[in-house]
């Protein structure tokens, strides 16, 4: 990088899928567009980048509901279940930029450092694998990162004999390092998707694992099968329009199902034993029931009791007070807006 500032048309942060395809986007509708991903990996993918992979990543997702709407995912290298592959993901990703041309426009290794307001839009400070700075201004940006981008490690007191340190974030690019017959021991801290899959993975390579799960947290992750009744894939189900109806949401509370299975007796009914028997396939798979060091993994937020319980006057004062949030921070707004949220320090723990 040079001290010179350098000028785009529209600077994109991120590589993963949001940014691929926003950049895809953007492109066919102005093709002439000067445009820039920027993203800190080698490769693209994001979550899904090449470094990021280990042998036994997958997306509890059925093939054909992991892909862009455009563009369909050959079944290649598929799970168990017919569960997308980690390789697969990232394959279709990097295929996917190269059938648009957008490798050319991507600058990788490189991070976004800040990014501010000036005369011509956004003036952002850029740092290479080098430690090199530089300066680029755009009349546009979209920030494509995801809520997964930048590791929250704990802050541990450090001795003499301290182990190295990964970042399950790291955990595809430390997966050689961690195979040498030296390393028999591992601890993992954390309960989220990624702890389980780095435990799965230390324990299918021979290690001894300890998991560390703080006390005053909400528990594990719930374990969930990736099939329901051994036909219907858990994922799937989940995204369908019924599930919305199903799951008691602030922003979903008018229509006809609604009304049927949150504010009927029969339908309450309905949803209460839909319930109680994902709680019970979910347990079984799972196996608490097995022995202490496996209840132990029972997630201590238990399922939608208080949702259930709530009469049709405390639904009305919900729908209210959704209302006048709305009216407050989207003045106008109808029955549905958009949401973005991220925690104060744009950090996430959970990588999967």
């Amino acid at each position: 990088m040079t001290a010179d500032i350098e000028l785009v048309d529209v600077a994109i942060i991120g590589a993963g899928w949001y940014g691929l395809v926003a950049a895809r986007t953007y492109l066919k509708l102005r093709p002439t567009t000067n445009l820039l991903v920027i993203d800190s990996d080698t490769t693209v993918g994001g979550v899904w980048s090449k470094n990021r992979l280990y042998p036994n990543l997958v997306a509890q997702v059925k093939h054909g509901l992991f892909n862009y709407t455009d563009t369909p995912m050959p079944p290649t290298s598929i799970g168990r279940d017919k569960t997308v592959t980690g390789e697969m993901i990232h394959d279709y990703l990097q295929r996917y930029a190269e059938d648009h041309d957008l490798l050319r426009r991507t600058r990788f290794n490189t991070v976004v450092q800040r990014a501010i307001r000036c005369d011509r839009g956004w003036q952002m400070t850029l740092v290479d694998s080098q430690g090199l700075k530089g300066t680029l201004e755009a009349s546009k940006l979209m920030v494509c990162t995801g809520v997964t981008s930048v590791p929250n490690m704990p802050e541990l007191k450090m001795v003499d004999a301290a182990v190295p340190i990964i970042h399950s974030r790291n955990l595809g690019a430390a997966y050689k390092a961690l195979s040498q017959d030296n390393i028999q021991s591992v601890v993992v801290v954390g309960a989220a998707k990624s702890a389980y899959d780095a435990v799965y993975l230390l324990l299918s390579m021979g290690k001894r694992v300890t998991w560390l799960i703080r006390p005053d947290g909400a528990g594990p992750l719930a374990i969930l099968p990736a099939e329901l009744l051994g036909y219907f894939n858990s994922i799937a189900v989940a995204s369908t329009r019924l599930m919305t109806h199903l799951s008691p949401s602030i922003f979903n509370s008018k229509g006809v199902l609604y009304h049927f299975f949150q504010q009927s007796t029969i339908g309450r009914w309905c949803t209460s034993k839909f319930w109680d028997t994902v709680a019970y396939l979910s347990d079984r798979h799972a196996g608490y029931s097995e022995g202490n060091h496996v209840a132990q993994l029972r997630p201590e937020i238990d399922r939608q009791r208080y949702a259930r319980s709530m009469h049709p006057r405390q639904r009305r004062r919900v729908t209210n007070v959704r209302q006048r949030l709305l009216g407050k921070f989207w003045p106008g707004s109808g029955d549905s807006a958009g949401f973005l949220v991220q925690d104060s320090c744009g950090k996430r723990s959970n990588y999967s």
